[in-house]
């Protein structure tokens, strides 16, 4: 059985996917890093554009369910995709 956790969702958790329940549903953005203080980049998959959303803006669409917590995922998993945003910087 699941329990649904409430997630304080003002800050991205770290190597947190999140999924598009309007508008853009199927796609999702995974939390890669702050760039700058207040700005968070993301990766949306499965096109893997990266993204940047202020503080703001990100707390909106969690408020208006523009966006929800899928899962944290693993370490070896994030690696990977944070490898490949890598690659498509040096090679655009």
């Amino acid at each position: 059985m699941f329990f649904k956790k409430k997630i304080n969702l003002k800050y991205p958790q770290d190597r947190g996917l999140y999924a598009f329940t309007k508008h853009r549903r199927g796609d999702f953005l995974l939390f890669l890093k702050e760039s700058l203080p207040g700005v968070f980049e993301f990766m949306q998959l499965p096109d893997r554009y990266v993204l940047s959303f202020t503080i703001e803006e990100f707390t909106q669409a969690c408020d208006t369910k523009l966006l929800d917590l899928v899962e944290q995922l693993p370490e070896d998993v994030f690696e990977v995709a944070d490898a490949n945003k890598v690659n498509l910087e040096k090679n655009p």
